[in-house]
């Protein structure tokens, strides 16, 4: 039996044994990563992962699982394990059912790219560009990693919902060093091949760790700071915390503040699933709803909490399609553009420019304190003028202070994703002003 006929059968035979709200989700996702090491190849690993996502209510016990074995016996053998596991737990009161159908699905631009699907040999050309390209702009040695996929879904429900989905995504990280001191960081991320530029990246990252050369200690204190737009991602990736799920679980810095400032009136920020080009950006959510733009944050004031179907009616609102089936989630958060270039936001600026940060870690999520060490290339400027490269030294702050003391956001956006950047994030630079800085020696 093919796959996609499975997962009919699949429905079929959970809705003989009195499931409802049911959710199947048959993935297939493919991914080549490539990491290199001073200036080489280091590994090339592939991962095929196809799989069929369950979700349903059981006389509302909710119960999820994920099947990888693609027979008639395999299923007849799960469903026979969720209804035995669906008698034995608590019904969830809280739960309203999911999206109901049918629905029609509108394309969004720029989600699928068959040549980065059909990426292979062509793949070490980028790495030995990006390379090549940062050793050429003075960097001793270049480390990173170069990631794409191909992902398609086909989604059902039991309530009428039927929709088919595929998507490309590209990702080159790179660092480049001049020293043990002094290093640059560059990514290009974007769902087409054409959006992947690894000599940018590799010049942008070695011209970072050449002006990051000799690096000095500085007093701690506040400073105004511009974050290049990665650093930036790192804070907007945080509002997940706009996730209903995380404010009902009392693990948010959101809580009680709908329709309050939480940010400056420099900063509006969408949940925008229809972003061309957006790594998040789709037809449907997890429930099959279609995807939408969601004003998140309106100069400043939150306007909503991002609610799947089951969470918007308890709350008598609408979802924001942003299921997650048990935690709402956002699909790409995208900063509306500001008046000022980035170049423009250097005349005349007083204080440090942050180009990356690791380790942002919450102290406590609910008032949103937290700190975060800025890596690679952190300058001080005075007046305009770049006066030194500055090391070992840390943001301790709370997140809300620091988004209401968000002076300016850049004209130009880059999308952004990566390690410490969970969710797409499409943003420019930022000029903060106020930001608590503190050192190692304190």
């Amino acid at each position: 039996m093919e796959k996609t006929e499975l997962i009919y059968y699949l429905q079929k035979k959970l809705l003989e044994r009195d499931a409802q709200d049911i959710v199947l989700s048959l993935r297939n996702g493919k991914k080549t990563q490539i990491k290199f090491v001073n200036n080489q190849i280091a590994t090339t690993k592939t991962w095929d992962n196809v799989n069929i996502a369950i979700f349903l209510n059981y006389k509302q016990r909710i119960v999820a699982t994920t099947l990888q074995k693609f027979t008639k016996q395999a299923v007849d053998s799960t469903v026979e394990s969720l209804i035995k596991f669906g008698k034995s737990i608590q019904p969830n009161e809280g739960f309203k059912g999911v999206a109901k159908g049918p629905f029609k699905y509108k394309e969004v631009e720029n989600t699928y790219d068959k040549k980065v699907a059909d990426l292979s040999e062509e793949s070490v050309d980028i790495v030995e560009a990006g390379i090549n390209s940062a050793l050429g702009a003075g960097a001793e040695r270049a480390n990173g990693v170069l990631e794409f996929i191909d992902n398609s879904e086909h989604l059902i429900s039991s309530k009428d919902v039927d929709g088919k989905d595929r998507g490309t995504g590209i990702y080159l990280s790179l660092r480049a060093h001049c020293s043990k001191e002094a290093s640059g960081y560059s990514n290009q991320v974007g769902t087409l091949l054409s959006d992947i530029k690894p000599e940018k990246a590799g010049k942008e990252a070695a011209l970072t760790a050449k002006h990051a050369l000799n690096p000095e200690k500085i007093k701690p204190g506040r400073f105004n700071v511009i974050f290049s737009p990665y650093p930036f991602a790192n804070f907007i990736d945080h509002l997940d915390s706009s996730s209903i799920y995380y404010v009902e679980a009392g693990y948010s810095f959101l809580t009680d503040r709908l329709n309050q400032a939480v940010a400056s009136p420099a900063v509006t920020i969408y949940d925008d699933g229809t972003f061309p080009g957006g790594l998040g950006s789709g037809k449907f959510d997890d429930e099959g709803s279609p995807m939408q733009k969601t004003l998140l944050i309106d100069k400043g004031i939150l306007k909503t909490f991002l609610h799947n179907t089951s969470t918007a009616k308890r709350h008598n609102t609408k979802t924001t399609s942003s299921a997650g089936l048990v935690c709402p989630s956002p699909s790409n958060l995208v900063i509306a553009p500001g008046k000022m270039t980035e170049k423009k936001m250097f005349e005349g600026f007083t204080g440090l420019y942050v180009t990356n940060l690791w380790y942002t870690r919450f102290q406590n999520f609910m008032t949103g304190d937290f700190s975060t060490i800025p890596r690679d290339g952190i300058f001080l400027y005075k007046n305009g003028e770049l006066i030194k490269s500055v090391k070992d030294i840390r943001i301790t702050e709370n997140i809300l202070n620091l988004f209401k003391n968000v002076a300016a956001v850049s004209k130009e956006r880059r999308q952004q994703c990566g390690w410490e950047v969970a969710t797409p994030v499409i943003t420019g630079s930022a000029l903060v002003n106020n930001v608590n800085i503190t050192t190692s020696t304190e």
